[in-house]
């Protein structure tokens, strides 16, 4: 068992991250300070042998800055150990538990998530396992980065016969709650439209804090229930993604990153508030006196003091609902999230 201070190699084992599929992960530094994520595998066997290499090499392929990188891979008392790109940050499911997110940052997150399962699908690879603990969210110039990770079920697409060791039919292929209908019938028929089912509960825990139900087989509550608002701008991408049938969703991620951009760009409460007709106050010696020209003929004071008492009201209203629709929002996910979304092999 590895402990803080044991040596792999040239790596000194700082301490322990967390766990990803089939195995344990450490933090692990070079003579250099450099600093690696080193995933050991927890099992012995050829089977799962075969899957972890297949693992590094299809992880190592793909080059993006929205996919963690794969170093080496390195042999650790019998067991294989694979060192990858150091993320300091957190997972997706724990960042929105700490942070609900607003319309811009799910723009910028599920974007970043979008582009890196893109890439990893042009170089075949469909992923299987998408969910808000396999993304790592780090911080890159005071800006949020995703990185896609745990790539240990992955699907390659290619004209060869899938090698039945490595596909496990009997077995449980993904997770629940996160795959797509085909993939729970038989992991063998998940494509790139699977994905984008998973993509779109992804969307969806970002938008209500929660893991859309019905388990890909039943529809899922309508999300606007959970944020009202907040939702509004999302459903029509969410519906498009969780359709039961794989033709009826987006045919690739491109198009669901281009359906995404052409969303309306988001404005934030202090724009809306912005936004108000709100007129501005008299001048301090005129404080009670009603301006020349702005009653209309034959309206008495009393008349117009009433009804600019209405449209303070009426605007005092719009600001409470719009605060009251966030206040919800931000309750809602943040105290959905911790119980809903599964944590992901990072710091803690």
């Amino acid at each position: 068992m590895l402990s803080p201070g044991a040596q792999v190699g040239r790596f000194t084992i700082q301490n322990f991250l967390g766990h990803g599929s089939m195995g344990s992960v450490w933090r692990v530094t070079e003579p250099d300070g450099g600093q690696w994520a080193l995933k050991l595998l927890d099992i012995r066997g050829p089977q799962p042998r075969e899957r972890f290499l297949r693992e590094a090499e299809v992880q190592g392929s793909i080059r993006h800055p929205n996919v963690v990188a794969v170093h080496e891979v390195v042999d650790v008392d019998g067991l294989l150990g694979l060192v990858m790109e150091f993320v300091d940050g957190l997972s997706l499911s724990r960042v929105l538990a700490r942070d609900p997110p607003d319309a811009t940052m799910i723009d910028g997150l599920f974007g970043q998530i979008c582009a890196g399962v893109s890439a990893a699908h042009a170089a075949g690879v469909v992923h299987r396992d998408l969910k808000p603990s396999n993304v790592l969210v780090g911080g890159l110039g005071g800006l949020r980065v995703a990185k896609v990770t745990d790539f240990g079920l992955v699907r390659i697409l290619d004209p060869r016969p899938l090698d039945p060791r490595l596909t496990l039919t009997s077995a449980a292929m993904g997770t629940p709650g996160y795959m797509a209908p085909e993939q729970s019938a038989d992991p063998r028929l998940a494509d790139a439209r699977s994905d984008v089912f998973s993509l779109g509960c992804i969307l969806y825990c970002m938008v209500t804090g929660r893991a859309p139900d019905g388990f890909g087989v039943l529809p899922p509550t309508d999300p606007r229930l959970f944020t009202p608002g907040l939702a509004d701008r999302y459903a029509p991408l969410i519906d498009a993604c969780l359709a039961a049938a794989p033709t009826d969703r987006p045919g690739t991620v491109l198009e669901l990153i281009d359906r995404l951009a052409r969303l309306p760009r988001a404005l934030s409460f202090s724009e809306l508030a912005g936004a108000l007709a709100i007129a501005p106050a008299p001048p301090p010696g005129l404080r009670g006196v009603i301006p020349s020209g702005t009653m209309r003929r034959g309206q008495s004071t009393v008349e117009y003091m009433l009804t600019l008492s209405a449209i303070s009201i009426a605007v005092a209203a719009l600001v409470l609902s719009l605060s009251a629709t966030i206040e919800s929002s931000t309750v809602s996910l943040g105290g959905s999230l911790a119980d809903s979304l599964t944590t992901g092999a990072v710091q803690p």
